[in-house]
């Protein structure tokens, strides 16, 4: 043990210094407590899972098939599908998760639409014959 006698001033410096680490700490701790329960929230873990599926699905929609996404297969899929139903189920997320599919079937649906009417329209265009040179002349 440290004798108090010895140093005082030493010993009362290293009293504040290991209270103001202990009041760091403490306020430390409890950052990190708000902060997970901001993160348990269900819009914030609705945010994250959406963060997550997005790359795939893009990947998907760029290659125009589940056989463009690469290391996707059933053997993988169906177990992730299963824990996430059992995750939302248990938070009682089931139905703002169906609207936001829903909501992103439309979308997607819509976008798809826009794209083939485009591809549709330069194709009719780059076919018509007001674009051939007449020879004619």
């Amino acid at each position: 043990m440290i004798d108090e006698s010895s140093d005082p001033p030493a010993i009362a410096d290293r009293k504040e210094q290991l209270i103001a680490q202990g009041r760091t700490f403490r306020a430390r701790v409890a950052q990190s407590k708000q902060a997970l329960q901001q993160g348990l929230r269900p819009q914030a873990l609705a945010k994250g899972a959406i963060g997550h599926v997005a790359p795939v699905v893009l990947g998907m929609v760029a290659s125009r098939g589940l056989s463009g996404a690469k290391g996707l297969n059933l053997q993988q899929t169906l177990p992730l599908l299963a824990d996430t139903y059992s995750a939302l189920s248990r938070r009682g997320l089931i139905k703002p998760a169906l609207r936001i599919a829903g909501i992103a079937g439309i979308v997607g649906a819509v976008g798809w639409m826009v794209i083939n009417r485009r591809r549709s329209v330069d194709a009719d265009a780059a076919s018509s014959p007001a674009n051939t040179s007449d020879s004619t002349t």
